[in-house]
């Protein structure tokens, strides 16, 4: 059925259209109406276009100040701590579009126009942080100095400061001029999946692709194209990853290393190696990229693609917004290299339905910076506008789950998103997924969390195919050549 459709203009080589692609996925055309019928729009402090909130005077009263800049739930904290932890928007914020286009067309060969384009988006950031913070450090570590200040952390992927202090100081922060913002450093939570070990005999394994590999596609374009995701680079942001797992232990970008500083993150307990001490993103990563060496276990669409990883949730699948952000910023330059930035990172992690947008600078500096960012729908459904943050926003690829007969899970999120955009753009099989788990085990599981990482290990292929196709080109290739459904399918 191709009611629905949002048609999108094709400008890609049509080569590319003859790949056997275009079989891997389906797109998500949900039978959604117009109007945002039961979205709810979470409280916020911007009332308005959350992209231009309105300029506040500072001779304001300071109530309004607060009332106006501060997210409602801060405020509710203080009134059962003393100190509470708090993230700082600055009004300032970088053209990372402006500045990725330049570095493009200034690039003197194409291979090397994706670089340049990262390093600009860096270095425009890290700018409008150095401008714009530097009056808010100096407070924050007059206040520390002083007791009301606990701590603090300077964030240039989204300009925001991480902030624990007492209230005054808040008060303080939000009569800047120069603050546009200040949101809660709320839990955030892996997409929550049903996750079951499976142990079997060596010898009941088949030595086949898992039946959610085959019904994409994928070992059909590893056979007549030799396409598998060799050269590529793929990363989560998840609860880590085993990395000593047979099925995974080979693709390890940083296998042998002494410093795993380029390939691994821990914004959790800072550990030096890859650990997964929760089980999830050894799961979702397993589904990305997941073969051991005989072949009896083959669990991954991009099988030739390598890993990294940075950990931001802990052992019970939560973590701040800050440590979110300190590894969303890693992952734009891991061990301080652009040149060391995956291609595909998969996020099977969210929150609530509504507008949020305490996430979304994160994920366009990714775009503009050549990262495909892919997040799991989340598990709300089936009811309307139960997409999460941070999949609703419109510049992250969202992802449904479907079932072995091809029709969308009953608890796969729906749209329509908040920004009235049909989410999600594609629906894969995440239905008893099996993939691997920490110690060597596999396991069966059930989520968008697990439907997702087959979209990141899809565009791993596609980037196999042409190194240098934009995030924009790759969304088009996916959501224009899947096989359109309606949620009734």
């Amino acid at each position: 059925m191709r009611s629905g459709i949002r048609l999108r203009p094709r400008r890609l080589d049509p080569r590319l259209m003859r790949t056997g692609l275009a079989l891997l996925l389906t797109a998500a055309v949900p039978a959604q109406a117009v109007a945002m019928v039961g979205t709810v729009i979470r409280p916020g402090p911007i009332k308005a276009d959350p992209r231009k909130p309105a300029a506040v005077s500072v001779s304001a009263d300071s109530k309004a100040l607060v009332a106006a800049k501060v997210q409602p739930t801060v405020l509710e904290a203080f009134k059962h701590s003393d100190k509470v932890r708090y993230l700082v928007k600055m009004k300032l914020q970088a053209d990372v579009a402006g500045a990725a286009a330049a570095a493009r067309h200034r690039a003197a060969t194409p291979a090397s126009a994706e670089l340049a384009a990262r390093s600009a988006v860096i270095n425009s950031l890290q700018e409008a942080a150095d401008l714009s913070q530097a009056g808010l450090i100096a407070l924050l570590e007059k206040g520390k100095a002083a007791g009301q200040v606990e701590s603090f952390e300077s964030f240039w992927i989204t300009n925001m400061v991480a902030v624990t202090s007492d209230r005054a100081t808040l008060e303080k922060i939000a009569a800047r001029p120069d603050v546009e913002a200040i949101y809660e450093d709320e839990k955030v939570h892996l997409i929550k999946s049903d996750i079951v070990a499976v142990e079997e005999a060596v010898e009941a394994l088949s030595g086949e692709p898992e039946w959610n590999i085959v019904r994409i596609g994928a070992p059909s374009v590893w056979r007549q194209f030799e396409i598998d995701g060799t050269g590529v680079v793929v990363a989560n942001l998840d609860t880590g990853v085993d990395a000593d797992h047979p099925a995974l232990a080979g693709q390890y970008r940083g296998a042998g290393a002494a410093d795993h500083s380029a390939f691994w993150f821990d914004a959790v307990n800072g550990r030096p190696e890859p650990y997964d001490d929760e089980g999830h993103g050894t799961h979702t990563m397993g589904t990305m990229v997941g073969r051991t060496p005989d072949g009896e276990n083959q669990i991954g669409v991009a099988p030739g693609a390598q890993w990294i990883a940075a950990k931001m949730l802990d052992e019970f699948g939560s973590g701040y917004a800050s440590w979110i952000l300190a590894a969303g910023q890693w992952l734009l330059s891991p061990g301080g290299d652009p040149a060391n930035a995956p291609d595909v990172v998969n996020n099977s992690w969210g929150g609530g339905a509504g507008m949020n947008e305490w996430f979304r600078d994160v994920v366009i500096a990714w775009r503009e910076a050549g990262i495909v960012p892919v997040f799991a729908n989340g598990n709300s459904g089936p009811g309307a506008g139960t997409v999460g943050v941070p999949a609703n926003y419109p510049e992250s690829i969202g992802v449904g789950n479907t079932t072995k007969d091809d029709t969308l899970n009953s608890g796969s999120s729906r749209g329509p998103s908040p920004y009235g955009e049909i989410k999600p753009e594609l629906s894969a099989p995440g239905t008893a997924v099996r993939s691997a788990l920490p110690g060597g085990q596999y396991g069966a599981g059930t989520g968008t969390s697990m439907a997702a990482p087959h979209v990141a290990g899809t565009a791993a292929l596609l980037r196999q195919v042409d190194a240098s196709l934009t995030v924009d080109e790759i969304e088009e290739i996916l959501t224009s050549t899947a096989d359109p459904r309606t949620d009734a399918q």
